[in-house]
């Protein structure tokens, strides 16, 4: 599973995933300008917003995309489009049930794995996705349907390899607070011989809040490969939370992260032995309203070469939101 959302992501990245709250999440809260200071460095991204809606997105880091936008119809987002300077590019366009849910999602990205002289490798991605409710609107079942097509021009010779695959998700919530999700991979390559086992399950429970407090990942022999855990602070707002930008990403719900009146505290991931590899601890300063003006992300990380931990890597992200 993709645990940071292709295209949306990217616009995201520099603020953290959006959950939707009972309360009210059309809040139209915009950041003018967020800055961010990593360790390698540092990037700025500047928000236009009219009336109440995020237009789009500048930023200096290429990586997030230089240029992203969004177009509407009414209140709803039915495209979105981003770019940057090394040819990368992408669109998603959407459309909706009559009751507001998200149908479909098309997507068309491009990336440039390499440019040098006359070499070219690039991969170019079609995939739409379907979405499918309960009479609760909970998200059911999703269906990923993905052509890729890679192409190669080298020594004045051009070659293209195509390859199709199928990814197919369930949500069981008859658990709940825990809700498993399901996900089956299927290659849709006529000459590729279909793994006996390619199902890999996501286990999400859930506080009293609606909020993600642990995630586990169950591969396809059955058997935990990792888990999650989080914590989070109460009685903030986060920039973005809004029902737009929820609706075009419904598969994020069982995924732990910021919502509209709360934001992360801590992230801590271990192995399939419950040793700890990852740990993430936020710092929020808020303005009188309580949304951050400051968050000061402090990361750790090691793993293991030859059943032998590495010593601990460590590094701070700092993001500052001017509104």
């Amino acid at each position: 599973m993709k645990k940071h959302l292709a295209t949306f992501a990217a616009a995201l990245l520099l603020l953290g995933a959006c959950s939707k709250n009972d309360d009210s999440t059309e809040r139209g809260i915009f950041p003018k300008k967020v800055r961010v200071t990593t360790d390698d460095g540092s990037y700025e991204a500047t928000y236009t917003v009219r009336d109440g809606k995020l237009i789009s997105i500048k930023s200096t880091n290429e990586n997030l995309g230089s240029s992203i936008t969004f177009t509407y119809e009414g209140n709803r987002i039915v495209k979105q489009a981003s770019e940057n300077g090394d040819g990368d590019h992408s669109t998603d366009s959407y459309t909706y049930y009559e009751n507001g849910l998200l149908k479909t999602k098309v997507s068309d990205h491009t990336e440039i794995a390499k440019r040098e002289g006359n070499t070219l490798s690039k991969y170019d991605t079609h995939e739409v996705t379907s979405y499918t409710y309960d009479e609760q609107k909970r998200l059911t079942r999703w269906v990923e349907d993905r052509t890729t097509m890679h192409t190669e021009i080298k020594s004045g010779t051009t070659t293209t390899t195509t390859e199709k695959s199928e990814d197919t998700y369930t949500a069981d919530y008859s658990a709940y607070p825990k809700v498993v999700v399901k996900e089956t991979h299927k290659s849709k390559d006529p000459n590729q011989i279909p793994s006996p086992n390619n199902t890999t399950e996501y286990h999400s429970t859930f506080d009293a809040k609606g909020r993600v407090v642990r995630y586990e990942i169950i591969g396809s022999d059955g058997k935990l490969t990792e888990t999650t855990t989080y914590t989070y602070e109460d009685g903030k707002h986060f920039p973005l939370a809004y029902d737009a930008f929820v609706a075009i990403e419904p598969e994020a719900f069982y995924i732990g992260g910021s919502g509209a009146d709360y934001l992360l505290l801590s992230q801590k991931e271990m192995n399939a032995d419950g040793e700890l590899r990852e740990e993430i601890t936020y710092e929020n300063t808020y303005d009188d309203r309580g949304f951050p003006i400051k968050i000061v992300e402090k990361r750790r990380s090691r793993y293991k070469v030859n059943n032998t931990w590495k010593p601990w890597e460590e590094n701070t992200q700092t993001t500052v939101y001017e509104y």
